[in-house]
């Protein structure tokens, strides 16, 4: 069972600051769209219950974020080096943006897009 919410730290003296599954979301979904060549798989681009979705966030009860994304790659490109280079964005804008390093981003490639 996933949780909603990252907790950065246990309560300290200002309180608990917890990081919404959807802020990751929301950093994949951009790193999708400012990647040339790749795009969601799916009409519907955030997780939502009982519709289909391209991006899924979980948070385990150990803190680790998981993201999964299921996306289509250009026709005639490299997709090793486009989901490399997907999966590193998001990981690096994700650790960037939240301090935090405990993330895994997982890629489906579902099709090739002509």
């Amino acid at each position: 069972m996933s949780m909603e919410y990252y907790q950065l730290e246990k309560e300290n003296n200002y309180g608990i600051v917890n990081i919404s599954q959807n802020v990751f979301a929301t950093i994949a979904q951009k790193a999708v769209k400012d990647l040339d060549g790749v795009e969601l798989a799916g009409n519907v681009p955030i997780r939502v219950p009982g519709g289909s979705n391209s991006i899924d966030v979980e948070i385990s009860k150990n803190n680790q974020v998981n993201v999964k994304l299921d996306v289509l790659v250009n026709y005639g490109l490299n997709v090793s080096n486009i989901v490399h280079t997907l999966q590193s964005k998001i990981y690096n804008d994700a650790s960037q943006m939240t301090g935090i390093k405990n993330i895994l981003v997982n890629i489906d490639v579902r099709a090739i897009k002509f």
